[in-house]
């Protein structure tokens, strides 16, 4: 009994020893896991009130932008036909589409009759924002039963590279749906990156651009024919890495302005199809026609996208390979109206 008891007893001091140790750890571990909770608790409420900060600025920053009509923005031209497309009176009945061509042309707030309605813009926007522009005007006035899109061949051979689309792409057409769209198509990581900052801060990341874009402000950037260039040395690494994780669709080369190349891009082939999709849904009928073109470039449409060949004119009544001198804008509009046989009255088109 004796002996039992002598083994007994070391044996409850090591029980007792691991049973002091396992308190200690316990109570050491307290303090641990509530600096832990107080440390998230601090985390998240920081990032919760600089989330309301970051909201509340661009909030403001978009306020500023509407009450100045969205003047000096980066593409104020696609800023106003947004706006146009989303105010279409029932009586609309005829839309007119296109590039800085077309918009030289054709512009917004020079309309003949009530029921015509001038929504051009340029071409930096893509074949994609074309559609998106045309997608609004039909849900805000289905009773549409015409449309005009006038374009430069070579303005389909915009893919939505970096340059000019960040700022005019997607800086106006950022929904989230949009976005998906794009990037299913395109693969291009950095596209969507800088498509997800519009559709998050979208008035926080314009103001953004237009204080950094320097050089950019240059009003002629997007002009058909302005040659895109890509950066060098890559500035984003990552996301070129993801990119090719992604497979992205490359970019072809830019055409000349009266072309689009062999083959239209998968941007402008994808939005050409669901524009002519979106018109024959609402029983309206669209016109794919080509701006004029200067009789120096040459006129290729080897996918018979256009209705017709496009009107030529002289070179010296260009400023550059495709946009007029603005004497001669009045009397080639009158001329336009003639050589495609638009049901519009040139002379009753005026600055309102």
């Amino acid at each position: 009994m004796d002996r039992q008891s002598d083994e007994f007893e070391p044996a409850c001091a090591t029980a007792t020893v691991l049973a002091e140790r396992a308190s200690r750890s316990k109570r050491a571990a307290r303090p641990r896991t509530r600096l832990v909770l107080e440390f998230l608790k601090t985390a998240i409420l920081f990032s919760l009130g600089l989330l309301i900060v970051i909201l509340f600025c661009d909030w403001r920053i978009g306020r500023h932008f509407h009450h100045t009509h969205g003047e000096d923005l980066i593409g104020t031209d696609v800023y106003h036909g947004i706006n146009r497309a989303n105010t279409l009176s029932p009586s609309v009945r005829t839309v007119y589409l296109g590039d800085s061509v077309a918009h030289q042309l054709f512009m917004p707030g020079t309309e003949p009759s009530p029921d015509v309605r001038f929504i051009t813009t340029n071409q930096a926007i893509s074949m994609a924002g074309q559609y998106y522009l045309l997608e609004t005007a039909f849900r805000i006035d289905p009773s549409i039963h015409t449309v005009y899109f006038f374009y430069i061949p070579g303005c389909f051979a915009n893919n939505l590279p970096p340059r000019l689309s960040h700022d005019y792409f997607c800086g106006y057409f950022h929904r989230l749906d949009e976005v998906i769209e794009i990037f299913r198509l395109k693969h291009d990581s950095q596209l969507t990156a800088s498509h997800l900052g519009r559709w998050l801060m979208p008035n926080l990341m314009m103001a953004n651009s237009m204080w950094n874009r320097g050089d950019d402000e240059a009003p002629d950037l997007a002009a058909p024919t302005t040659p895109i260039a890509q950066s060098a040395p890559d500035p984003e690494p990552v996301l070129s890495l993801l990119d090719h994780c992604f497979g992205k669709i490359p970019d072809g080369p830019e055409p000349p302005a009266g072309s689009y190349g062999q083959s239209l891009p998968i941007i402008s082939n994808h939005f050409l199809t669901k524009m002519r999709a979106l018109c024959k849904a609402h029983s309206a009928i669209l016109h794919v026609l080509p701006c004029p073109l200067s009789t120096r470039e040459h006129f290729e449409d080897s996918q018979h996208v256009f209705e017709q060949t496009p009107m030529r004119v002289e070179p010296d009544l260009l400023i550059d390979a495709v946009h007029f001198k603005s004497q001669y804008i009045e009397e080639q509009r009158r001329k336009v109206i003639a050589f495609y046989h638009l049901p519009l009255n040139a002379s009753l088109i005026t600055r309102r």
